[in-house]
């Protein structure tokens, strides 16, 4: 009976292949595609020095505006927009009143406006700059918020899986897909979003590495690894599922990456080697 059931399967596999040429041409064409996407160059670092970060704050959004570092925060009953002197590390909290079924994510700031994504809540949040306190305008997104960044022109949203979105800021609509993919294949649960001299930069949740994204294709071409840092500076870090590296910022003047991650005690100032 066995032998049958293996004979039937092969036989109706060979018959659905015949019969259907052209989904077997494609998957094909997917495999040379994916086989033909360079392995990632390793990006090497120095790290310049570190300044404090509440282990409270459960990092989902985090960017330089100017000479301050912006953060969003998540949790139900939890989330906060907080901004910190980048050398002092001194904060502020800027908003803490929202709903407690709010539950934050990644920020941007495009054109002196802050625009904060939420996690299952469907909502996303644009500030003025100059008052966090109260959102000026609220949209509907279809889909789980996680990170955020722009490109100048473009909102630029993940959601978690292998997808990114470019988004039009006036109608809110996604203009352009991306598919996040390296020699291996496509990866998944982008998180963090940084947008760094023609690229984009993102962690994966859950690992502690950080990936360079071609923006035109999707191609990971530079792969950074973070694994144990904060373990270097506090030896009695406890490490778990939730207090991950996610957190990237970028200094354009200063061309400085701020790291840090959910809870961490520290954020990191790091010189790239690129």
């Amino acid at each position: 009976m066995r032998k049958l059931i293996i004979s039937t399967g092969i036989l109706f596999t060979c018959l659905t292949a015949c019969q259907n040429p052209q989904q077997q041409s494609t998957e094909t064409d997917n495999t040379e595609t994916i086989a033909s996407i360079p392995a990632p160059s390793l990006i090497t670092y120095q790290i310049l020095g570190t300044i404090p970060h509440d282990t409270q704050s459960f990092t989902e959004g985090f960017l330089i505006h100017g000479k301050d570092l912006y953060e969003g925060t998540g949790l139900e009953k939890m989330t906060k927009l907080i901004k910190t002197d980048t050398t002092s590390g001194k904060s502020q909290v800027l908003n803490d009143a929202f709903d407690d079924k709010i539950f934050g994510e990644g920020i941007t700031i495009l054109k002196d406006k802050l625009y904060q994504l939420t996690y299952k809540n469907n909502l996303i949040y644009v500030y003025d700059l100059a008052n966090l306190k109260k959102p000026i305008a609220t949209h509907n997104w279809p889909k789980e918020g996680w990170g955020a960044t722009n490109d100048g022109t473009s909102l630029i949203f993940g959601d978690g899986s292998s997808k990114i979105y470019f988004v039009d800021p006036q109608s809110m609509q996604v203009s352009k897909e991306l598919i996040v993919k390296d020699n291996t294949g496509e990866v998944d649960r982008i998180n963090e979003l940084e947008y760094i001299d023609g690229f984009i930069f993102a962690n994966r949740w859950g690992t502690e590495f950080i990936y360079k994204i071609d923006p035109n294709s999707g191609n990971i071409v530079g792969k950074i690894s973070f694994e144990g840092i904060i373990q270097q500076y506090d030896k009695n870090f406890i490490a778990d599922a939730d207090n991950v590296l996610n957190g990237i910022a970028y200094d354009l003047g200063q061309q400085v990456l701020f790291i840090t991650g959910k809870n961490w005690p520290l954020t990191f100032k790091i010189k790239l080697n690129q």
